[in-house]
């Protein structure tokens, strides 16, 4: 999946608008059937199809992490990062410390890491 695919707005996704519905039948047995009647400005989004909320993103972005996205943020945290709290890092002992790392960064540093060469 694209970066730019979990920026989607959840509630609207990603088109800013959300369809008004009306019972096609008020008042009668079969008032639950509806149709939409229009549209309005998604509220979630304020109509920007743009999820607002960056933890939200890091979220659907680390859930969805590939193998070769994993690898490329193993090597970042190896070869760029090297130390976390004076303590060493290698390929040894990456994995242990690779997920507090990952709850370290912003989605800025995510994006770039991940977009960085390919």
């Amino acid at each position: 999946m694209k970066i730019q695919d979990y920026n989607k707005c959840n509630e609207c996704k990603g088109t800013g608008e959300l369809s008004v519905m009306e019972s096609v039948y008020p008042g009668t047995p079969d008032s639950h059937i509806m149709a939409p009647i229009g549209s309005e400005k998604c509220l979630d989004c304020n109509g920007t199809g743009i999820e607002p909320n960056e933890q939200i993103i890091l979220e659907r972005i680390f859930d969805n992490l590939s193998e070769e996205d994993e690898k490329k943020l193993q090597e970042y945290l190896v070869n760029e990062v090297r130390e976390i709290g004076g303590r060493g890092i290698n390929k040894d002992n990456c994995e242990d410390m690779f997920e507090n790392w990952l709850s370290s960064l912003d989605l800025e540093e995510v994006v770039n890491i991940l977009t960085e060469n390919g």
